[in-house]
């Protein structure tokens, strides 16, 4: 389901973005509150949730992890002057990469901090313990998602002048 809905993911986001909401910071805030909300669904029940609700929340959930990369790079775009957008956007596009790699040593060491059963299997705490983290760190982009500028109607505004 994730790998379906990162296929799905872009061009929806992007027609949600254009069409619908007409806004790039509502979509942004939205599935920030998204993953906000599946994340603390996850902590509160981190076993017994049955499969078909699984598949469908790991669906919106990869379809909502976009929105940051898709809906940043696009404001990035649309905040700087041309002359300057392959840095400006470069520049943005750094943040995901570093993003995952501090938080893959993170969770190797939450991971490694808990005792491994016989079978080699980390504890349910582990997992537990790190779906906080990611939680933690959601919110923080939720925040970041509602200081936002919106960028759709300056963008609108110079494309009319064209």
């Amino acid at each position: 389901m994730l790998a379906v809905g990162i296929l799905c993911g872009s061009p929806l986001l992007g027609f949600l973005s254009e069409k619908v909401f007409r806004s790039r910071r509502n979509v942004l805030r939205l599935c920030s509150a998204i993953l906000v909300a599946e994340l603390i669904l996850l902590n509160i029940f981190p076993t017994g949730i049955p499969s078909p609700i699984l598949y469908t929340m790991f669906l919106i959930f990869a379809v909502c992890s976009l929105a940051p990369g898709v809906i940043s790079i696009t404001s990035t775009k649309e905040l700087f002057p041309v002359e300057i957008t392959g840095t400006s956007i470069g520049a943005v596009n750094l943040f995901p990469f570093v993003g995952g790699a501090v938080m893959q040593l993170v969770v190797g060491r939450i991971l490694d901090s808990y005792p491994k059963a016989a079978t080699g299997a980390y504890p349910l705490d582990a997992y537990v313990t790190m779906l906080w983290i990611f939680l933690a760190a959601t919110f923080v982009g939720m925040v970041c998602a509602f200081l936002m500028k919106e960028t759709f109607a300056d963008y609108r505004r110079q494309t009319r002048n064209l």
